[in-house]
């Protein structure tokens, strides 16, 4: 656990701010189906809104009749929405990058600053070892977003 807290030194905000970005996305990708269905069911149709929450947002933007009348207002809904999943996703993806490269530069420090204390022979047998991190630095920023993906079904980045 003490290591993995040295590896997120520096990283762990941007960890948490794609994260938080990842949830916001999520949620607004789940709002937009539930928009058409109740303009379908209910602004077009003549089912009555069920859920409290659509029920005052369509009060707050005029009424049922209003709304049926005016059916830009939940095309405008939606494209808020989706600009809103636009700006998040690339949240994750920028926070993602730059907390991958943050991670990547402090493992390669650390391993920097252990190799420095070995003896000689040790460090030329590590030098391989260093090639690796200098080749693949995109391979933890590529992964993160995959890693969560697979671990937390509900994320959908």
């Amino acid at each position: 656990m003490q290591v993995l807290l040295r590896l997120l030194h520096g990283s762990g905000r941007y960890f948490t701010a794609c994260i938080l970005c990842g949830l916001v996305f999520t949620g607004c990708e789940l709002v937009i189906p539930q928009i058409i269905r109740v303009s379908v069911d209910s602004f077009i149709g003549d089912q009555p809104i069920r859920v409290a929450a659509v029920a005052a947002v369509t009060r707050l933007l005029g009424g049922l009749e209003h709304i049926r009348q005016n059916m830009w207002i939940p095309a405008a809904v939606m494209a808020g929405f989706g600009l809103l999943s636009a700006l998040f996703r690339y949240g994750t993806h920028v926070y993602s990058a730059i907390a991958g490269e943050t991670l990547v530069k402090t493992s390669r420090d650390l391993l920097y600053h252990h190799i420095q204390h070995l003896p000689c022979s040790h460090r030329i047998l590590l030098h391989r070892h260093h090639t690796l991190l200098r080749t693949r630095p995109r391979l933890i920023p590529c992964s993160f977003p995959e890693v969560l993906r697979t671990r937390l079904p509900a994320f959908h980045f």
